[in-house]
């Protein structure tokens, strides 16, 4: 109860059934931030996305391209900021090639022991 109203009653819920995308009070325009931080951006019609989300960074450069990504292709935020998806900051690259850069830039996270073995984050 809120000022003698029930905030689930009937009355108070009646108002936005069936109120979908623009119509609805909670839409914020079709982006949201998902759990890992990147943007993702309401695209029914594309075949890829689940739920009709995909990222906005592999949008962003699938339309300069004029392509859709291939499987062994990913995208590359320069400067390492997730909701920073400007096209000059994104970089279209080869899985195995990010894989390395990441590896050799997060090396200094990964601290070995005496015996050589990946002790984990520091």
């Amino acid at each position: 109860m809120l000022n003698g109203l029930d905030l689930f009653s009937e009355e108070t819920m009646r108002g936005h059934l069936g109120k979908k995308k623009e119509q609805h009070p909670c839409w914020k325009g079709g982006k949201i931030t998902d759990r890992d931080g990147y943007i993702r951006v309401w695209v029914p019609d594309h075949p890829w996305p689940r739920k009709g989300y995909m990222m906005e960074h592999v949008r962003i450069v699938e339309l300069r391209i004029g392509r859709r990504l291939a499987p062994n292709e990913c995208v590359h935020h320069n400067d390492h900021n997730r909701k920073n998806n400007s096209s000059d900051n994104l970089t279209l690259m080869s899985r195995s090639h990010h894989s390395k850069i990441h590896r050799t830039e997060d090396a200094h996270k990964f601290p070995r022991g005496k015996d050589g073995r990946w002790r984990g984050y520091i």
